[in-house]
């Protein structure tokens, strides 16, 4: 019987599952081979620090061995020497098996019991894992941009891969989503075989659309795509001119939105839709009064072409980054896409409601007096288990500590939102936020994870925007999220 465990999370290491399988006979009730095993992980954990990459063979033992590991080309030694950490943690679940094949998102371990080096394709074991679909794509065309986007994706991270040496890494911002995608093959399989394993990888991770990610983890190769960013840099950049000016007319496009509203409702004289238009007017012309008006160029510049290093997080209605203007401030800016006249009118009900917020802190306020839940709207309440709430909100703040090392890591924050009885540790100051309410007293004693760092100068102004770009989000974290990124806060 073939045992398979999957998991679509993410780490900063890439060192969360993609696909395990444990092979299907189990080894002999002696030493000798658990003996071939962990001198075959030793063999490798050596080879993996000074190459990233090494195969292992016992032929002339009494038990036939077999192994093989590599890393992904874009990571880092320390980071691949972390990601043969958790194979090696993993293996235990195989070990009474005479075969098993491990897959990280930044690694690839296998061992067996016959060479397997050049095999590219297996029927059997070979799997493919997608995500959840996007809400956004249930419009047909925004489908049907982004299927055409996520084959062009493929086609060229795969042709890259087969003329560089076995790795591909390419991306196409902009439009409805961008796209990331990475494609390796094994060093010890033939270009022939690399081939052939990209084009099956290829063609059944089209139809993993409208999904938000898809991993192919085959024999001889390893195919992935996702909607964020999720490699180092250095990743070939598709449709740059075209899709830059796509994105910088998404981020606008509530601009055109309020334009298109105001002719729509002077043509058609429903006066209800009017006043909703003019009560828009009055919260443009503020915004463009105030000193939180800045111009797309200078927020991409400050948070590096909005780079996944720069992510803060992420909610169903976009993504929140962390960037630094000329003058020093830091920023967070709110990264939402949308473009039909329901998502701009659910745009302006957000703005409305976190204007009527009056504490710049509210979150963390009503932390510190156990009163999380109360940060959520009020039309929500009733609606959802409160202590899941709870558990979500203080998830939330952990994930926005100023630190990254101060973070919990996907795996984490998963392990957190799966196990009831995990101690969630207590957050520490989050970013953007008055020093004068944090006490002495926010540490945890349990942490899952540490930090030597140091915290940031509380005294140096901080300021927090949206930058219209996505989808209506449905969940009870929107005024949390919304209420962290829309204030300006200075030091008081």
């Amino acid at each position: 019987m073939l045992s398979t465990f999957a998991s679509p999370s993410i780490s900063s290491s890439r060192s969360c599952e993609s696909f395990v399988a444990c092979g299907t006979t189990k080894h002999p009730q002696d030493d000798t081979f658990e003996d071939n095993l962990n001198f075959l992980i030793y063999d490798l954990r050596q080879k993996a620090k000074t190459k990233g990459f090494g195969v292992f063979s016992t032929p002339n033992l009494n038990v036939e061995l077999y192994g093989l590991f590599e890393c992904h080309k874009d990571l880092s030694s320390s980071n691949c020497q972390r990601c043969f950490h958790y194979t090696e943690s993993i293996i235990s679940r195989c070990s009474a098996f005479d075969s098993a094949r491990i897959y990280l998102d930044g690694c690839f371990l296998r061992y067996d019991n016959h060479k397997f080096f050049n095999e590219s394709l297996d029927p059997v074991r070979d799997h493919v894992n997608c995500s959840q679909p996007i809400s956004i794509l249930s419009d047909d065309s925004l489908l049907k941009q982004f299927r055409t986007k996520l084959g062009e994706v493929l086609l060229n991270v795969t042709n890259q891969a087969k003329r560089n040496k076995g790795f591909g890494a390419v991306e196409a911002k902009g439009g409805v989503l961008s796209v990331y995608a990475l494609a390796q093959c094994w060093e010890t399989v033939s270009p022939e075989g690399c081939s052939q394993c990209l084009e099956r990888a290829r063609t059944e991770l089209k139809d993993c659309s409208p999904n938000a990610e898809g991993r192919a983890t085959f024999a001889g190769c390893y195919v992935r795509y996702s909607t964020d960013r999720f490699f180092s840099n250095g990743a070939e950049d598709l449709f740059r001119s075209t899709n830059q000016s796509n994105m910088t007319a998404g981020i606008i496009l509530v601009v055109i939105g309020l334009t298109a509203l105001s002719t729509l409702g002077a043509f058609l004289g429903y006066k209800r839709l009017s006043k909703r238009i003019e009560g828009k007017n009055d919260i443009v012309a503020g915004a463009n009064m105030s000193s939180l008006n800045f111009k797309y160029e200078m927020l991409e510049k400050a948070t590096d072409n909005f780079d996944y290093s720069r992510k803060l997080g992420q909610g169903s209605a976009g993504s929140v980054f962390r960037g630094t203007l000329p003058d020093g401030r830091n920023v967070a800016v709110k990264r939402l896409f949308f473009n039909t006249r329901q998502w701009v009118d659910q745009f302006f009900n957000e703005v409305n409601l976190i204007s009527g917020i009056q504490h710049r802190n509210l979150v963390w306020r009503h932390h510190k007096a156990n009163k999380i839940t109360l940060s959520i709207d009020p039309g929500l309440r009733g609606r959802f288990p409160e202590n899941e709430a709870s558990k979500v909100l203080q998830i939330g703040l952990l994930c926005t500590q100023a630190s990254v090392a101060l973070r919990p890591t996907m795996c984490q924050v998963v392990q957190m939102l799966k196990d009831n009885d995990f101690a969630i540790p207590s957050p520490k100051q989050p970013p953007f936020l008055n020093a004068s309410v944090i006490s002495p007293g926010d540490s945890s004693k349990n942490s899952i994870f540490h930090s030597t760092a140091l915290e940031e100068d509380q005294q140096q102004q901080q300021i927090s925007f949206i930058v219209p770009s996505s989808l209506h989000h449905h969940s009870f974290v929107t005024p949390f999220l919304d209420s962290l990124t829309i204030r300006e806060t200075k030091p008081s």
